[in-house]
């Protein structure tokens, strides 16, 4: 399925076109990365939105201003030299507070995230100067052996964006470093548009699989969701994702704020919803 990292090459719809300030964004990263010769790709709440409202078609999921990147980097002066190359265009100033953090023409926050070399144990990295701040990188390695290229119309700039499946493991890692109903909502709403964005063919394929969830389409998509994140993980990958909801507490709690973010049922027939979406997807991932 995966071939010199790319997943699949997709294009931006030409009425749903990428606002300019993110293409702006997008190419000075590319830029930077490819001067220093390392992997970058788009993750987080902008990636989300880029595929399933500027690719698919669908009504923007949640606006932000954030723009998240994923950067192959084996050290801290290499990650401050990436940070310099940026900061010379202009257009880049470092926080005042957060060393992940630039800002672009002084408003749009732009959090670079690096993995690989600066990696400890269990796939964690920890910020200097004091290693107060611990984030999970444990997957990065993997989403990147299966990016999806995306072509921005007439931009005519291609850039690497981490697939559906990619992104709804770094919003389950994310949840555990951080606990915020932002995260486990972002995972409900991948599970939840999956099934639009899959061949139909694909959908309709597996007789056993439509069966076992009662031809409920949103349970087919979210294990079949499962399914392709398993194709890409890793082993120590998948046995730092199977820590996540290890105690039927934790896993109540995630799926209790996952369906908070449900809008498609009615409001006493969410947490079924979710507790559905989520436990196909936890058969498809094993």
């Amino acid at each position: 399925m995966f071939t010199e990292g790319i997943w699949r090459m997709l294009t931006t719809k030409k009425d749903k076109p990428v606002e300019g300030s993110d293409v702006d964004i997008l190419r000075h990263i590319k830029i930077a990365a490819e001067g220093m010769g390392v992997p970058c790709f788009l993750i987080g709440a902008k990636a989300i939105d880029l595929l399933l409202h500027n690719v698919y078609g669908f009504n923007t999921y949640r606006p932000t201003m954030d723009t998240d990147f994923a950067v192959a980097l084996e050290s801290w002066a290499k990650y401050n030299e990436f940070k310099a190359s940026l900061i010379r265009t202009g257009k880049f100033k470092l926080s005042s507070n957060k060393i992940h953090q630039l800002f672009y023409q002084d408003t749009a926050p732009v959090d670079l995230v690096p993995f690989g070399g600066l990696e400890g144990p269990q796939g964690k990295i920890t910020w200097p100067p004091d290693n107060a701040q611990v984030m999970s990188v444990a997957g990065f390695e993997d989403i990147n052996a299966a990016t999806e290229s995306v072509m921005l119309g007439a931009e005519g700039l291609t850039v690497r964006v981490a697939p559906l499946p990619g992104l709804v493991l770094l919003k389950l890692f994310a949840w555990s470093d951080r606990g915020e109903t932002k995260d486990a909502q972002d995972v409900g709403a991948l599970l939840h548009n999956y099934e639009y964005v899959l061949a139909t063919e694909r959908l309709y394929s597996d007789s056993a699989l439509l069966k076992l969830a009662e031809y409920d389409m949103q349970a087919v998509g979210s294990t079949l969701m499962g399914r392709d994140l398993a194709a890409i993980l890793s082993p120590s990958a998948r046995a730092a994702l199977s820590k996540l909801v290890v105690s039927q507490a934790e896993r109540e709690k995630f799926v209790t704020r996952l369906a908070a973010g449900i809008y498609w049922v009615e409001r006493d027939e969410t947490l079924p919803a979710a507790t559905k979406l989520f436990n196909a997807f936890l058969s498809g991932l094993e």
